[in-house]
């Protein structure tokens, strides 16, 4: 396995850089929630949610072209707050999407998005050897902005101009 030196200290090899990205996710989550809550109180839900979509999925594509440890921690940073940001709207819109007699139904099923996110990347690591890092990245961004869209939609639909929608004030 190839190493590569971390800011001229430390030796890692890529799943060193995996195992440190993902407790730089898990630590940034736990102690800036907060922060991010805090920064982010001025702006509706509707602009925060899409705001963090969109740094969501741009730092990933980032993330999946980029080699650099240093570029890959800064993205990570990146991540962690785009998630921050969009993910307790995002639950909050699917509990509203359903009626309450089947909630518990439509949140299960939509528990297994993570299984397909799961073959998804899969298949992602079967195809990234025929195509280029950039094809990758492209690919990445494509599908996130079918999924920004789809959720814009899903969105305007559930809120009427009159409405405003406000999440987190009620949490």
């Amino acid at each position: 396995m190839e190493q590569t030196s971390l800011f001229g200290i430390l030796s890692i090899n890529g799943v060193n850089m995996v195992g440190i990205l993902h407790a730089e996710n898990t630590l940034l989550v736990v102690f800036c929630v907060g922060i991010v809550t805090w920064m982010m109180e001025k702006l509706s839900d509707y602009k925060q949610y899409f705001i963090g979509m969109c740094l969501f999925v741009f730092s990933y594509c980032v993330l999946s072209y980029v080699s650099s440890p240093v570029w890959l921690i800064i993205m990570m940073l990146f991540i962690s707050i785009g998630e921050l940001m969009y993910v307790p709207i995002n639950q909050s819109l699917l509990a509203d999407l359903v009626n309450k007699n089947q909630r518990s139904s439509y949140l299960a099923v939509n528990g297994l998005i993570g299984q397909g996110q799961m073959i998804l990347a899969g298949l992602a690591i079967i195809i990234s050897n025929k195509l280029s890092s950039l094809s990758m990245s492209l690919s990445f961004f494509l599908l996130g902005a079918i999924g920004l869209l789809l959720m814009g939609y899903v969105v305007k639909i559930q809120t009427s101009p009159k409405e405003q929608l406000n999440v987190t004030q009620t949490v």
